[in-house]
């Protein structure tokens, strides 16, 4: 289910997941170059030539996040104050879009809410549910819903990502459960990332991989004595320049992304090189930026 083109998306008019609807691909590219030069140019430095380098152009997407409100499934209008109902989407990737076909199928007895449905390494497919607390009671209580939901795939629900889980017959939430959703690059190949359902990260895995070997590249003959990443989520940059660095401080204020960050560096043999700070480094700053040679 792919859209040839930017001009065939039959939700153009009035969906806001897309900002570039309408314009050709060149349009997008020239615009983005200046758009960067000029930022660039602001800060005082003088960029060289840009190149504009994509992975593709459609089905990219392996995680998607949508609203719900009154039987409509999709987002936000960009020239309408309601929900335009979403049954199809030319940036899902054929396994997302799958998934959300079968997923639409569920008949929510709620009034609003959000959800973001994802699909991960070898099969995995997963949602995440974000309704307020009466409704995720009265949805564990009826059961029926949830359990519709769970014979698709995973399921977490509320702020906290609690896994839900049958026990005894009885649905329960348990704590947050870290799967392999998301991978970057890691010493030259593919490294799956564990996360939750509900963490942060890129919508695609595919584009993802096509930047991080780029970063790869750029950086493979380059060597820093400390580095300093703010915002670490889950590790899917920090890998990527691990081997670059002798010492590598992290600065992340998620702590659920920071404990599947340290899963992720035990199972890359990192966890020795690595310091972790989980604070709020932009209000809080209880490291020395000044000794470090790479941000």
């Amino acid at each position: 289910m792919n859209f040839s083109s930017v001009q065939s998306c039959p939700h153009s008019q009035f969906c806001s997941g897309c900002q570039f609807l309408g314009q050709s691909l060149q349009q997008q590219k020239d615009f983005k170059i200046k758009k960067l030069s000029s930022a660039l140019t602001q800060i005082g430095l003088c960029p060289t030539a840009i190149e504009f380098i994509s992975p593709g152009d459609f089905a990219l997407r392996d995680r998607m996040d949508f609203v719900f409100e009154n039987n409509q499934w999709g987002m936000y209008s960009s020239s309408l104050k309601k929900i335009v109902d979403l049954n199809s989407c030319g940036q899902l990737s054929d396994e997302l879009h799958s998934f959300y076909l079968e997923f639409r199928k569920i008949k929510w007895p709620i009034r609003k809410g959000s959800f973001r449905l994802r699909t991960g390494l070898q099969g995995l497919r997963g949602a995440w549910l974000d309704f307020s607390n009466h409704d995720v009671k009265n949805l564990l209580e009826q059961e029926t819903h949830l359990r519709e939901l769970m014979s698709l795939g995973c399921v977490e629900i509320g702020q906290k990502a609690k896994t839900l889980v049958d026990r005894g017959g009885k649905l329960k939430l348990a704590e947050p459960s870290l799967q392999a959703w998301f991978e970057t690059r890691f010493q030259e190949k593919n490294f799956p990332l564990l996360g939750s359902i509900a963490s942060f990260t890129q919508p695609s895995r595919k584009a993802n991989l096509f930047l991080g070997k780029l970063l790869e590249q750029h950086y493979a003959e380059k060597k820093f004595k400390k580095t300093i990443e703010f915002g670490a989520g889950i590790g899917n940059l920090s890998l990527i320049f691990l081997d670059a660095s002798e010492k590598f401080m992290t600065l992340e204020f998620d702590t659920q992304a920071s404990v599947a960050l340290k899963e992720n560096l035990k199972h890359a043999g990192q966890c020795e090189k690595v310091e972790i700070q989980v604070d709020d480094f932009q209000r809080r700053q209880s490291f020395n930026w000044q000794d470090c040679d790479f941000l």
